[in-house]
């Protein structure tokens, strides 16, 4: 408690008072803290969880002013916990529990490029790549009918990362709610998965309902 890996400000939403700034956790506590966390993991494990999503952060940040070997410096030191952290879930869950990550196709920090090769350096760590809009509102549409069939910026990002040689599975996730464009996309090999979260609590019935062009077994 009162530490994070970078250190200073915590992130805070809007609307929320500031806290305390944080400390730059220390390394020599740091097997202690992803021993702890993979206990809590394995307490949903146990409970039939069967897979982690993983919030994979690999760009440049300014935030973190740490001169040591988890620095701001390279890509290896920004990811040099992350890497940890997913080696010691690997090695104690095996490789059939899965790893997801939930991430922009991109942003102001990084290109989809970038993401690709950050995606390729962590092959056998994370396992599924769930792409998102840059847009939070795109991300998140709030209806049934906010987004039309086809206008899916993320579907670019699908295609660009499976270009680029991305080996691991690529979802993709804001506002797909017709079921004859999730089939053609499957299909037509744009994605692998299509991640589907407030459709279902607009219609629970969403994945059942008749299909165009036939049901996928």
């Amino acid at each position: 408690e009162g530490y994070s890996l970078t250190g200073g400000a915590a992130r805070m939403f809007p609307g929320m008072a500031p806290g305390a700034p944080l400390k730059p956790l220390p390394v020599d506590m740091m097997d202690e803290v992803i021993d702890k966390w993979i206990a809590k993991v394995d307490e949903y494990r146990l409970a039939g969880v069967d897979m982690l999503t993983f919030m994979f952060d690999f760009a440049s940040n300014p935030r973190n002013d740490r001169q040591d070997e988890y620095g701001n410096q390279s890509f290896e030191n920004r990811t040099r916990f992350q890497r940890k952290c997913l080696e010691k879930v690997k090695k104690t869950f095996g490789k059939d529990f899965l790893v997801e990550t939930i991430i922009a196709g991109e942003c102001d920090q990084y290109s989809t490029e970038e993401l690709a090769e950050a995606a390729k350096a962590f092959e056998g760590l994370i396992d599924i790549f769930t792409l998102r809009e840059r847009d939070v509102v795109a991300s998140h549409p709030t209806g049934f009918t906010f987004a039309h069939v086809g206008d899916h910026k993320v579907t670019e990002y699908a295609r660009k990362m499976k270009a680029l040689g991305v080996k691991q599975a690529i979802a993709v996730n804001g506002g797909f709610q017709d079921l004859d464009e999730m089939e053609t996309l499957l299909a037509e090999g744009v994605c692998d998965i299509i991640s589907v979260g407030r459709g279902l609590f607009a219609e629970p019935e969403l994945i059942k309902r008749p299909r165009k062009a036939g049901v996928r077994t």
